[in-house]
């Protein structure tokens, strides 16, 4: 839960849930919570000690921050699911590369205006983060274990 591997499996979660018509997440967005008998549940988007945002918190904020009520989701095809994925929520395209090399991306049937690539690297602060890209023809390199979205021109 507070590594990046996390951030990569629930990115991965998210996007397959969408694409098979789950219409709501709920994660929890506390700190750690003491429970009686000195246990705890370690999980959050945040670690309460240092008052820093943990990597899931990234992978999460993305769909918050681009995503709308009443969003339409078009399911997305990869040629290699097991490798890249994504799905489309209105505008933005949210997409992984969980593999352990850099791949492109290209996307089919839609023009995209620019993509954000969160890598382990680029993820600080708690607001947005990564590289923003300008693709041409719709077309971009994923680097390995990166995560991210790409805005489209396509308005609902």
């Amino acid at each position: 839960m507070h590594g990046y591997p996390y951030a990569l499996m629930t990115m991965d979660y998210i996007i397959e849930g969408l694409n098979h018509g789950v219409q709501a997440f709920n994660i929890w967005g506390l700190h750690t919570m003491y429970y009686p008998g000195n246990n705890y549940m370690d999980y959050g988007l945040w670690d309460y000690v240092n008052d820093t945002v943990r990597p899931v918190y990234h992978a999460v904020s993305l769909f918050t921050r681009f995503c709308q009520t009443g969003d339409h989701v078009y399911n997305c095809f990869s040629n290699h699911p097991n490798v890249v994925n994504a799905v489309r929520v209105g505008n933005a395209i949210f997409w992984l590369n969980h593999d352990d090399i850099p791949h492109d991306i290209k996307f089919t049937s839609v023009d995209i205006d620019s993509v954000r690539v969160m890598t382990e690297e680029s993820l600080f602060g708690d607001r947005e983060c990564g590289q923003i890209l300008y693709p041409e023809n719709s077309f971009f390199a994923a680097p390995a274990g990166s995560f991210g979205v790409a805005i489209t021109s396509f308005e609902e």
